[in-house]
């Protein structure tokens, strides 16, 4: 086991402390989203290989969004699925800052 590989990994895993938005009981998952102001960031739980992109619901344990993205993991393919699906639904703009190659990642909206 390469220890440098596996350092990444762990911190790509970790869920940030800056959480700002937390979905109320009985909110659906987009109305969380629009509730989101810039510089707030969500931690998404991604689920490759789906047929389609969408927003599965939201994962209390884990505090994250759980998302199915219509993409591969390959060559970044699903990352910038992902971003384009986000910029698409809420007509801001966002960006990946953790994650890159895990399936727990953390979008900023900018």
């Amino acid at each position: 086991m390469n220890p440098k590989r596996n350092s990444s990994a762990v911190k790509s895993a970790n869920i940030p402390r800056g959480i700002i938005a937390k979905q109320n009981p009985g909110e659906d998952s987009e109305a969380l989203l629009v509730r989101m102001l810039p510089g707030a960031t969500l931690s998404l739980l991604v689920k490759p290989n789906a047929h389609k992109t969408e927003i599965l619901g939201w994962d209390a344990s884990r505090n994250a969004l759980r998302v199915a993205v219509a993409a591969k993991p390959e060559d970044n393919q699903a990352n910038k699925e992902l971003i384009r699906f986000f910029t698409n639904k809420l007509k801001k703009p966002v960006v990946l800052i953790s994650g890159a190659r895990s399936k727990i990642k953390v979008l900023r909206f900018v």
